[in-house]
């Protein structure tokens, strides 16, 4: 399976280090997308084809659950 084959996923989280250590343990088997807010999150959504969505639930400024509901209506 090529790269472009995968499934995107993307893993928001206000803690970098929870990113940094996603990317390292997924990246050979899907194409992972991180972004460090829902603002972030939906800008990678509206840019990609993401499969799969993984949030943390509180987050500053909108949480975990709000993104999901969003990204639902779009």
């Amino acid at each position: 399976m090529t790269k472009h084959e995968m499934i995107n996923i993307l893993y928001v989280d206000d803690e970098e280090y929870n990113l940094i250590y996603f990317v390292a343990v997924f990246r050979r088997y899907f194409n992972v997308f991180t972004a460090l807010s829902a603002k972030e999150a939906e800008v990678t959504l509206a840019q990609n084809d993401i499969h799969v969505l993984i949030t943390d639930q509180r987050m500053p400024i909108k949480l975990g659950t709000e993104l999901l509901a969003d990204s639902v209506k779009k």
